[in-house]
Formats: structure tokens, C-alpha cells, sequence
């Protein structure tokens, strides 16, 4: 019931509108989701393909990058032969060298040997050389030469002694002690005209080498020895 001064209003819906806005909200929030979508389906489009696009560069890339370093692998290893080439030639001409010098002093050698005429008659202890090497050893080239019109082979015997000091009291030592080449002495030789025998001496520490006495006989002759004294100068090797 209505009381005194009210009365009663009854209000209309419009059910068609309310629809209708319904609908354009939900048709908008489409578009603009779609509008989205397509916009950003086209920007992943474009960083998918500018992706591709950088990958390919980028094998690319890699592949002169594996390129650039196997120029550079074969380049060092080009370069590392020649310089191996170059210092294996160098030895081989320092050698070679070395050789045509000590050819050239056999020469020598073996032409005094033959055309002294000073020299007497029968064996004889001709040449004692030392020379330092440069580890610390010496090596040594001792000359024996039968001298005579008429010659004939013989076996000779040879002993070798060097005298010193160590710490200021004498030493001797045999050549064969010094020598690791040797077994024992005296040297057992045989030869028509002259034997040549060479070898590395290894000195004692503390050892001072002052005298190499050289005795030589025939070895059916025993009683007519030769004797000869060199005094201990070693010539310093070439570097």
C-alpha cells in the first residue's frame, strides 16, 4: 500500500539495447585482439626471418673463420718446414765443411808422411796432436810410420802413458784408462807404411796432464823400442 504523498513509477527496460552494447564490447575486445594478433604475428614474422637471416650470416662467418685458420695452420706449418729445411741445410754445409778441412789435413798429412826425406830410417813415433773439445774431453790423433827404402807390413806395439798431477802429486795414467774406446794396451797395429790412431781422452777431476810418453816396437824386435816425449798442449776447438 502507498502511503499518502507516494506513488508508484514503473521503468522500462530496453532489452534490445543492453544487447547490443553487450555485443559491440565483445566485438571490440575481439578487434583489438585481433588487431594484436596481426600485429604481432607480423613482428615475430620479422624477427623469425631477420633471425634466419643472421644465422645464415653467421654460418657464413664460420665457415671463412674455418677457412682464415686453416690458411694459418698451413701457413705456420709451411713456414715451420722451411725454417727445419733451412737449419738441417745449414748443418749439412757446417758438416760438410768440417769434413772437407779434415780431408784436407789428411791430405796433408799423408803427403809429408810419404815425401819427408829428413825422416830416419826404421819405425818411428811421428805425431802426437791433442785438441780440446768442447765438452771438456780431448781428442787425440797419434801418427806411427815405418820409414824404409824397401818395405814390408809389420805388427807394432804401441804404449801410450800420460804423466801429471793431482793436487800437486804425481799420476800416471795409461791411454786405454782414459780412452773407454780402448780395452787394453799396449796397441796391437799392423801397417806397411804408417798407422794413424785417434781417439777421445777423458780427464780425471783435478787432473793436470803434463807429459805423453809414447813408446813403440816391432813386435819381433821387442828390444829396439822408440821413444818419444809430447808435451801436453791441447789446441781449443773451433766453435
Amino acid at each position: 500500500m502507498l502511503k499518502a504523498g507516494e506513488r508508484l513509477v514503473v521503468r522500462c527496460h530496453n532489452v534490445s539495447r543492453r544487447r547490443l552494447l553487450i555485443w559491440a564490447a565483445i566485438l571490440g575486445v575481439v578487434a583489438v585482439f585481433a588487431a594484436g594478433y596481426f600485429v604481432g604475428a607480423k613482428t615475430f614474422g620479422q624477427a623469425v626471418a631477420e633471425k634466419q637471416q643472421l644465422e645464415k650470416q653467421l654460418a657464413v662467418l664460420e665457415g671463412d673463420s674455418a677457412d682464415l685458420e686453416q690458411q694459418l695452420v698451413n701457413a705456420l706449418m709451411a713456414s715451420e718446414i722451411d725454417r727445419l729445411a733451412l737449419q738441417e741445410t745449414r748443418k749439412e754445409v757446417v758438416s760438410l765443411q768440417e769434413q772437407l778441412s779434415k780431408d784436407e789435413a789428411e791430405l796433408k798429412l799423408y803427403r809429408n808422411l810419404m815425401q819427408d826425406d829428413t825422416l830416419p830410417d826404421g819405425l818411428l813415433v811421428r805425431e802426437l796432436a791433442l785438441r780440446d773439445l768442447t765438452n771438456g774431453e780431448v781428442a787425440y790423433r797419434l801418427v806411427v810410420q815405418q820409414n824404409k827404402s824397401s818395405l814390408r807390413p809389420i805388427s807394432v806395439r804401441v804404449n801410450v802413458v800420460i804423466e801429471g798431477e793431482i793436487n800437486g802429486i804425481k799420476k800416471t795414467f795409461t791411454l786405454d784408462a782414459l780412452d773407454d774406446n780402448l780395452s787394453s794396451m799396449p796397441l796391437e797395429l799392423s801397417f806397411k807404411y804408417f798407422d794413424i790412431q785417434r781417439g777421445v781422452i777423458k780427464l780425471p777431476a783435478g787432473f793436470q796432464p803434463h807429459v805423453v810418453r809414447v813408446e813403440a816396437w816391432q813386435e819381433d824386435k821387442e828390444s829396439r823400442r822408440v821413444e818419444r816425449l809430447f808435451g801436453w798442449r791441447a789446441v781449443r776447438s773451433k766453435s
